[in-house]
């Protein structure tokens, strides 16, 4: 397949089906009205004369799945209250829920239970936003700076005492199944002395820095834990809490006046979709507003249509720019954690995001 991309031809985002659904352009109007879902190709049907809007909705077996399917139907509900949504999952009135951190370790304890831990879905981040956009701090434009910051982080704290231990902490921004992944990039970069050495190097010494959070960021104690981090870096940084329509503005124009923190996504899928997709890298504006001629000539390699040897230069090439002077700082996984009903058997969460339901089978002893 070839795609009329605006900024690449070919099939470089072609790992975007994992979203897409093909539909036919006569069905696009009853795709819209909740009436048709076009194809169907996956192992189930979406039932529409037992949708209800708001309350649930089922889906059932597709007898035209390449593979087989155990089940003859999953029933989906929306119980939006986090508290009641665990109490149907004790009471076994649920198999399947997501839960938040707090209840996934309370009920991973219970017998009928079980614990699944998703894949890494995104990362947690800092942005040193530069000033090639006419926003940024002129600070974060110099790399050893930017070294300086991914070296103050400390994400053992982070991992234990924000996110009791669920998930792993990030020194990079690829898994270990990404074809870009090198281990020797992968390392905890957490040196205090040496994040303090290059502030003094780079001239920054005391400057004084904003964070931007937005009021919908869901772990209001990880600025704070960064601008302790900082501190002993010799970086003073003062904690700006935003609208969330405020800090969408600076986010998309890459002009935050210093720092963000944010998460980010499209790491687990093909390399070269990173900096086509994922707004705080794309190239010729993103949000920490990285646009040095470098990094363009590596993303524009990526969509060059490269030898795999050339591709896997390529990769070598983006880590050591990396490495160098990152411009956006990963410090954790963001992983669903899940609750299963033990009656449930075969759910398992590949790589990707997504678990296999025609895997689920269930254990009526």
């Amino acid at each position: 397949l070839m795609f009329n991309h605006p900024i690449w031809p070919g099939d470089i985002i072609f790992d975007m089906f994992h979203f897409a659904q093909i539909h036919d352009a006569d069905e696009i109007e009853a795709y819209n009205a909740v009436e048709s879902f076009g194809g169907c190709s996956g192992p189930f049907m979406w039932d529409f004369d037992q949708y209800e809007p708001s309350e649930r909705y089922t889906v059932v077996r597709n007898e035209n799945f390449y593979r087989d399917v155990h089940l003859d139907a999953i029933e989906v509900r929306t119980i939006a209250d986090e508290d009641t949504r665990a109490l149907a999952l004790e009471a076994g009135e649920i198999d399947f829920a997501t839960v938040n951190p707090d209840q996934y370790l309370r009920l991973g304890e219970m017998d009928h239970l079980t614990q699944l831990e998703g894949p890494a879905g995104g990362m947690w981040v800092m942005g040193p936003v530069q000033t090639h956009l006419g926003g940024g701090h002129p600070a974060n434009d110099d790399p050893r700076f930017r070294l300086a910051l991914h070296k103050a982080i400390d994400r053992e704290r982070l991992h234990e005492d924000v996110f009791q231990g669920i998930g792993m902490s990030t020194n990079q921004m690829w898994l270990s199944n990404s074809p870009a992944y090198d281990p020797a990039f992968d390392k905890d970069p957490y040196d205090p002395e040496g994040a303090a050495a290059l502030v003094v190097e780079s001239g920054w010494e005391g400057v004084e820095m904003d964070l931007f959070v937005s009021n919908t960021f869901s772990h209001q104690v990880i600025p704070e834990i960064l601008q302790a981090n900082l501190k002993d870096v010799g970086i003073n940084i003062t904690i700006v809490k935003q609208e969330v329509a405020e800090w969408v503005d600076f986010f998309l124009t890459g002009t935050f006046p210093g720092l963000y923190v944010a998460g980010t996504g499209f790491f687990w899928m093909a390399p070269e979709t990173l900096p086509n997709m994922n707004f705080q890298f794309r190239f010729p504006e993103n949000a920490v507003a990285s646009v040095t001629g470098e990094y363009k000539r590596i993303v524009e390699g990526f969509g060059s249509q490269p030898t795999p040897a050339e591709r896997l230069e390529l990769f070598n090439d983006w880590n050591e720019l990396w490495a160098e002077g990152p411009w956006l700082l990963p410090y954790h996984t963001i992983n669903n954690t899940t609750i299963v009903n033990s009656r449930v058997q075969g759910e398992t969460w590949p790589a990707q995001i997504f678990t296999f339901t025609e895997e689920w089978w269930v254990d009526e002893a």
